[in-house]
């Protein structure tokens, strides 16, 4: 009886490698998967992202801007929608400008991109730390201008059908998303979402409420300037992360640049967080570097406010330093921190 692989056994060996080298690569995918499964958003916290869609909107409509913030654990999400002639603050020197354009600046900006910038002048703004961006460069609908608009496009994109754009895995419409959501962070963002009833998400556009004062300038366009005072009580608790608020330790920002204000700043943000900040400061000497941690005790090292800061400002432990705070934890912004 003839034999079916040959008297070599060749073509059982060639079958045997390609098989292999299959189980590599799946092996390598899987180990790439997970290890960034562990460095990304756990799904639980909370997890705020500013959103825009920058395709050209109708004539003389500004492109607007949104922030999403959810915290799955509360089942609670918080969507603001802002008008894209909304004059914002622009950090690294750049001052102030519309909403609308803060993206494309960016893509200018070798340095920084259009994500980074869109989301340091939207925390500068309304701060609020912001972990994310996606932007959409097509007819993706992302940014909702009405409470009615949020429920279709949980209906539309939050569904088993429309996981496939959230994912962005097609480009049959010719969009394209830039953004720094993972694949594993889109997925669980997605299944949370998909996850809340309509009444969980507490909608607010900025139009409707009395934040924003009307200016107009000299070649005759309107722009919209917000109110901080009052944009406090929009802000409120809507952006806590509960594991924060409930740690028990306090804290103080301390100021070692050249720029005025940067810790009462800074702790406006640690604040709509949920940490607890006893203390701000001004230090007489320049520290360089970003952002720097002291703990008064080793036991807050795993704290989720550390890990918090560390993970959006790059701040990193401080062993030696001789200070006179009476708080659990000491932040030290450097002068990095403004480049």
């Amino acid at each position: 009886m003839r034999r079916k692989t040959g008297s070599s056994g060749k073509p059982r060996t060639k079958k045997f490698s390609l098989s292999l080298i299959v189980l590599i690569l799946i092996f390598l995918g899987l180990t790439a998967y997970f290890l960034g499964a562990a460095k990304s958003w756990d799904g639980a916290s909370r997890l705020t992202v500013v959103v825009q869609n920058i395709s050209s909107p109708p004539s003389s409509v500004a492109i607007p801007l949104a922030i999403f913030s959810i915290e799955p654990k509360s089942n609670q999400a918080i969507f603001i929608s802002i008008p894209g002639n909304t004059q914002v603050d622009v950090p690294f020197g750049y001052k102030q400008f519309p909403a609308s354009t803060v993206f494309k600046l960016g893509q200018l900006d070798n340095k920084r991109g259009g994500g980074e910038l869109l989301t340091k002048s939207t925390e500068a703004t309304f701060k609020v730390a912001v972990d994310r961006y996606y932007v959409s460069d097509g007819i993706l609908p992302i940014v909702a201008l009405t409470s009615g608009e949020v429920v279709e496009i949980k209906s539309s994109l939050f569904s088993l059908s429309g996981l496939v754009s959230i994912l962005n895995l097609t480009r049959g419409d010719n969009s394209q998303v830039y953004t720094n959501l993972s694949l594993v962070e889109k997925l669980r963002l997605w299944n949370s979402i998909r996850k809340l009833r309509p009444d969980q998400i507490n909608f607010i556009n900025l139009l409707e409420t009395n934040i924003l004062d009307e200016e107009r300038q000299p070649d005759g366009s309107l722009i919209k300037i917000i109110d901080k005072d009052i944009l406090k009580t929009v802000i409120a608790d809507n952006f806590q992360d509960s594991a924060v608020r409930l740690e028990n330790v306090t804290l103080e920002v301390v100021n070692a640049t050249s720029e005025q204000r940067l810790a009462g700043q800074f702790s406006q943000i640690l604040t709509n967080m949920g940490a607890n900040v006893i203390g701000k400061s001004n230090s007489r000497s320049k520290q360089s570097g970003a952002c720097l941690y002291f703990l008064k005790d080793k036991k807050y090292k795993r704290n989720t406010i550390i890990a918090r800061v560390a993970e959006l400002y790059s701040c990193k432990l401080l062993e030696n330093y001789i200070q006179d705070s009476t708080a659990d934890i000491v932040i030290i912004l450097g002068e990095d921190f403004l480049k």
